[in-house]
Formats: C-alpha cells, sequence, structure tokens
C-alpha cells in the first residue's frame, strides 16, 4: 500500500536534496509537490502545526543529543539570521 503512495528512492531523493543544497529560503520545508506531499518534484510546502512547536523541537533536540550523545551548543537567536 505505501509503495503505490509513495516514492521509489531514485524519486525520492530529490526533496531532500533540494533541501540540502538548493537556494531556499531559512526556516524552510521541502517535500514532493502531489498526492498529499507523497509524489512529485520536490517544491517548498508548509509545515504542520507541529513542526512549528518550538517547544516540540526543543524536545526533540534534546532526545536526538541524549541518544546519540553528541552535543552542540544552540547559537543565540541573534547569529541564526
Amino acid at each position: 500500500a505505501c509503495r503505490r503512495a509513495g516514492q521509489d528512492p531514485a524519486q525520492g531523493a530529490p526533496p531532500s536534496l533540494y533541501a540540502a543544497v538548493g537556494d531556499i529560503p531559512g526556516d524552510s520545508f521541502t517535500g514532493p509537490s502531489h498526492l498529499m506531499h507523497m509524489r512529485g518534484a520536490p517544491q517548498l510546502i508548509d509545515r504542520s502545526d507541529a513542526a512549528r512547536d518550538p517547544a516540540l523541537a526543543r524536545r526533540l533536540w534534546d532526545a536526538s543529543e541524549q541518544l546519540t550523545g553528541v552535543r552542540f551548543p544552540l547559537l543565540p537567536a541573534s547569529r541564526l539570521s
């Protein structure tokens, strides 16, 4: 069922590559352009409310650091823009 809705690796890689090397605005999100963002060429797409939640982002960051044992210092907000 998922195979019909999703894309194979060759088709699924471009949205990630676009996000990594494309000339896109900061704080953007990319994904496939069709079928509820499950298929198609890469494009900028809206993020869910959960993806915009700074408290949830902080929890994910903390859990990632704890699980990997890798620590990354936070930059002051003034250096991020």
